[in-house]
């Protein structure tokens, strides 16, 4: 269903409109990630209803291998599985966003050593 958003056009929902919202939300997108849901943002193409979906990491892993294994995926879904979002039906981060997570994909540790450097 096409929902009205904030500029009184009405978007179908897409990814392209998730996108759309989140764009024109990156310059409120706080350092410790905690955004709120993208709710009514501006812009004719903005979906009105959308939100971050945010994975839950313990900055020391304690099994060093599984703790690699997981700093890797997230890596890669960070980068270069940004690509194949849109075909699983989800949007792809705002650089800025992306950026800001693999920075603090940095502070991951095992045994008090980064996991990656």
């Amino acid at each position: 269903a096409s929902v009205k958003n904030a500029n009184g056009k009405f978007v179908a929902g897409s990814t392209d409109g998730v996108t759309a919202a989140a764009e024109a939300a990156v310059a409120d997108f706080p350092a410790d990630f905690r955004q709120a849901p993208i709710i009514n943002g501006a812009g004719d193409t903005t979906y009105p209803i959308a939100s971050y979906t945010y994975l839950l990491v313990y900055q020391d892993q304690t099994d060093a291998a599984k703790g690699q294994s997981l700093v890797s995926f997230i890596y890669w879904a960070l980068t270069d599985g940004q690509s194949t979002e849109p075909a699983l039906g989800y949007a792809p981060l705002p650089a800025t966003v992306a950026q800001q997570a693999l920075t603090q994909l940095h502070l991951v540790t095992t045994g008090g050593a980064p996991i990656w450097p």
